[in-house]
């Protein structure tokens, strides 16, 4: 566990939240535009957090920080994954019919006309479009988010191990 630890510096945790955060909008907009899988309103909203953890990610490796200013930007990064948690596992909640959204449900297409408008599919926010292994792209994107999570917790904590 303490060799865990001591890798996991602000640095390596920042690459690693970099390929996995990286890695799943990655992989959201592969399903969405090489797999024609449109996302529902509350998979464009769970993306944002993946957005911003990509900046704060980019911002610990390129910039050498002092400390404290390093665990600031890992604290905002810990508290975008645990809101990535959180949405995931509403939507998830939502999926499985636990809760109604409170989100309406649109497709997040323009149109030209008021026929296409009319005509337009509605991507419903309670109907997965994809599921493996029993477990949805919501439930992925909560159990990863998760597992990140509890690595920058641990990569938080050795900051104030090695003070």
């Amino acid at each position: 566990m303490s060799s865990l630890l001591s890798l996991l510096t602000p640095r390596t945790y920042a690459l690693l939240a970099l390929a996995t955060s990286g890695g799943m909008l990655l992989g959201a907009l592969g399903f969405q535009y090489l797999g024609g899988l449109e996302p529902c309103q509350l998979c464009m909203i769970q993306r944002f957090p993946h957005v911003l953890i990509l900046a704060g990610a980019i911002d610990l490796l390129l910039f050498g920080h002092a400390r404290w200013l390093a665990r600031m930007v890992l604290g905002g990064v810990l508290m975008l994954y645990l809101a990535s948690v959180g949405l995931g596992i509403y939507h998830v909640g939502v999926e499985q019919g636990w809760w109604q959204n409170a989100i309406s449900c649109s497709s997040g297409k323009t149109f030209g006309s008021l026929d296409d408008l009319m005509n337009q599919e509605i991507v419903r926010c309670d109907k997965p479009a994809w599921i493996l292994f029993g477990i949805t792209m919501a439930g992925y994107n909560a159990l990863i988010s998760a597992g990140l999570l509890v690595l920058g917790g641990l990569a938080f904590w050795g900051t104030y191990r090695k003070a």
